[in-house]
């Protein structure tokens, strides 16, 4: 605290006490103001201006007191309850009152210190309520919402934070419809939330727009990707799919939405595609985890064991995350495994398995939908008493996503 004293002490008088002369000025301000003296020596010691020792009660109280508090206890006890919210209530008020300003408040802090991200968000979900898309835009234009200046993790935090929120907007909103026709937005927000649960409404909406206003190859394809999951859902015939197009400089995670088309086709030659997509990517005799999340997911909705086969076969264990998006990963693949463990009636690969899942971590873009399969895999595996409660909680999720797949039929014929 004895920093902070030195802060606020130089914020108040406007200048930083680095000399002599610094020092005697801010010594006769002491005296004019309070009516105490603080020798400028004292004054060179406590901002270090020259060799210091531990500063006495008596410098501290006085210091304490030029800055309004009644002594150095009163400071210590209550400068921290007086600038706990400062930050919270200076952004709501930019927002507010002075938002032509917030953009130059993120601006100068973004990346500049980690934990300047949950404000980020904080500012982003309080414009998206307010509804003040045109400043939306403004900061999403910015050079520092660049995907590039975020690890995964963080495009994490802020796409799924921020993602929540686009069901309660206009998606119709003239306004709204420029935003997300951003890069920046996209990369950070519409990829990294893929609501699934919502393909019937908005999201859907939101993709549909995309797909027929951006020029952009890779967001393109990840547009023809979701349609064609939200065709499958929904019962369609595969001949309406869209046709995705590999390309090599794509995102591990679009490479795999790509390959993962596939299996939503039920190509009967689908281990021969996936082992030369297996090649063209190996590296040091090893594919990242990332490289095969959708075909996880899809191989989970099309009940194709065989493709979950060959993925247990493929896929490397792992114990150590230096991110926390592969361990999302890394639970999705356990829990496909569980599938097909339980598809094979071993029950002992189950109970061994269960030991490194937690459902609490499955990837939370695809967790209503996964949930479904959590119902059936429980359902399968329990007994009698706890069969129909897992049937009932599956029912009502079915009716709250409306997609056609999820039938009772579907529930109770899975490892058929």
């Amino acid at each position: 605290m004895v920093l902070k004293l030195r802060e606020i002490t130089e914020n108040k008088v406007g200048f930083k006490i680095t000399n002599l002369g610094t020092s005697k000025r801010l010594s006769e301000i002491i005296l004019i103001s309070k009516d105490l003296t603080l020798n400028y020596n004292t004054i060179r010691r406590f901002f270090g201006v020259i060799k210091g020792v531990k500063p006495s009660n008596y410098t501290l109280d006085t210091l304490a007191i030029f800055n309004g508090y009644i002594n150095y206890n009163d400071f210590l006890i209550n400068f921290g309850l007086q600038n706990k919210w400062n930050t919270e209530l200076q952004i709501i008020d930019l927002i507010h009152e002075k938002n032509n300003e917030i953009l130059t408040f993120i601006i100068e802090r973004l990346h500049k210190e980690k934990s300047f991200y949950l404000k980020f968000i904080q500012i982003i979900r309080e414009l998206i309520l307010i509804k003040n898309y045109k400043l939306l835009i403004k900061v999403f234009k910015s050079e520092q919402t660049k995907q590039k200046y975020f690890s995964f993790d963080d495009k994490l935090l802020i796409g799924m934070s921020i993602g929540k929120l686009l069901k309660m907007i206009n998606h119709k909103d003239t306004q709204v419809e420029k935003l997300i026709l951003l890069k920046n937005f996209q990369d950070l927000v519409i990829t990294i939330n893929v609501d699934y649960s919502n393909l019937s409404t908005y999201y859907e909406h939101f993709i549909k727009h995309i797909y027929k206003k951006s020029k952009r190859k890779d967001i393109l394809e990840f547009c023809k990707g979701v349609l064609n999951i939200s065709m499958y859902l929904q019962n369609k015939d595969i001949h309406q799919f869209h046709r995705l197009y590999y390309n090599d400089n794509f995102h591990p995670i679009l490479k795999s939405r790509i390959y993962s088309q596939e299996i939503l086709k039920h190509n009967k030659n689908v281990i021969n595609q996936l082992n030369y997509y297996y090649e063209i990517n190996v590296q040091d005799g090893h594919v990242s985890l990332e490289y095969f999340f959708e075909i996880i997911f899809s191989s989970i909705i099309t009940k194709n064991f065989k493709v979950m086969d060959w993925l247990i076969k493929k896929i490397s264990s792992q114990k150590n995350y230096k991110y926390f998006f592969m361990f999302e990963h890394y639970q999705n693949f356990i829990f496909m495994k569980l599938l097909f463990y339980t598809k094979n009636n071993d029950f002992s690969s189950i109970n061994n398995t269960l030991k490194y899942f937690t459902m609490t971590n499955l990837n939370r873009s695809y967790i209503k939908v996964i949930n479904q399969y959590i119902y059936i895999f429980k359902y399968h595996t329990s007994n009698v008493k706890a069969k129909n409660n897992y049937l009932d909680l599956y029912l009502k999720n079915s009716k709250k996503m409306n997609l056609p797949i999820f039938t009772k039929k579907y529930f109770l014929t899975y490892f058929d």
